[in-house]
């Protein structure tokens, strides 16, 4: 146990360097084509923060261990929700006097419909029509709405900020030599970042399997909370990076971009599972964390706009109440596992 714990925080820590080093390129990649802070968080930043989850949750359909894919991206929206919370908390002083773009109402709105519409699709398949398991096609009607409504959303997403002249500070990569070594050194982080998470999904697995007070901790809890954590540790540091950088908009566009694109990972593990339909193979106590994170996303909306204007005792109304969320979804979990 003490040796399998040393290779889970090790492989954590590498998955957390090489997220935060993807991050660094991938910042100077985007400044190249003049792409602004915004939109660098929601897509960019977005996508390659999420490329833990990704390996995980394909790995763990590889290994038949479907929960905890599921619950890795579920558990990873709470955990990503719950970091808003502490920036709010930690790093910024006079929320009153914070202002960030409304683009990232879309991005909170897309990634609320997806986790709802997965939802809809486990409680069909589990509650309503439990004896369908395969489909005709390689794409579920939920998954295939999931896919859908992300490409839409990314769709208003990039109309939106296309209006916009905002651009970052222009840097010096004219040599093309200078942006053939930023492209070299992001995509080998990139593979040091994918393989450590599939080794990481690996560990859980067998973490899920391990006894306490006689039970199984199992694949459902461990992925929303453990893997969870582990594959959100790359929006946390860029999200912390970025805030103390002062580019607040870059940091929740991280956070609020990773929250939709880990839904269309689910699509994707439904054509990694094969004709096999990914909703109708996991347990519904998922529903209960997927209720957790409409919770969280409905409190970081509300935050937002109206931020406490004191922190009693350290602590604003919207940070306590989402970290309480947190909590809770957390011992809901355990106790359903």
């Amino acid at each position: 146990m003490f040796i399998l714990c040393i290779k889970f925080i090790l492989s954590a820590a590498i998955v957390v360097f090489a997220g935060y080093k993807i991050c660094i390129y991938a910042d100077k990649i985007a400044q190249i084509v003049k792409i602004g802070r915004t939109f660098i968080g929601l897509m960019l930043l977005a996508v390659v923060t999420s490329l833990p989850e990704m390996a995980v949750t394909i790995s763990a359909v590889k290994i038949q261990a479907l929960d905890l894919g599921l619950g890795d991206l579920f558990g990873s929206n709470l955990f990503n929700l719950t970091i808003v919370g502490i920036i709010f908390l930690a790093f910024i002083k006079k929320p009153k006097m914070v202002s960030f773009e409304p683009i990232h109402f879309i991005s909170l709105s897309i990634s609320a419909i997806l986790i709802t519409l997965a939802s809809m699709g486990i409680v069909f398949y589990n509650f309503i029509n439990p004896h369908v398991g395969y489909s005709k096609f390689l794409l579920d009607l939920w998954t295939v709405l999931i896919l859908v409504i992300y490409l839409f959303g990314a769709y208003l997403i990039f109309r939106s900020e296309k209006s916009k002249t905002g651009a970052l500070p222009e840097k010096d990569f004219s040599k093309s030599k200078g942006i053939a070594q930023t492209w070299l050194k992001f995509l080998a982080f990139s593979a040091l970042l994918v393989g450590f998470a599939i080794y990481l999904a690996r560990l859980g697995d067998i973490i899920a399997q391990i006894p306490v007070a006689g039970v199984a901790l199992g694949g459902t809890f461990v992925g929303s909370l453990l893997i969870a954590i582990t594959t959100s540790l790359p929006e946390t540091a860029v999200a912390i990076s970025a805030i103390r950088l002062g580019f607040l908009d870059m940091a929740l566009g991280n956070i609020f971009g990773s929250n939709m694109f880990n839904m269309l990972i689910i699509p994707i593990m439904d054509l990694a599972l094969g004709r096999k339909v990914i909703l109708s193979c996991v347990s519904s106590v998922h529903l209960f964390t997927a209720l957790f994170v409409l919770i969280s996303t409905a409190l970081v909306s509300v935050g937002l706009i109206y931020r406490s204007r004191r922190k009693i005792p350290g602590l604003a109304w919207d940070s306590f109440a989402i970290l309480f969320v947190y909590f809770a979804a957390n011992v809901v979990n355990f106790y359903l596992r």
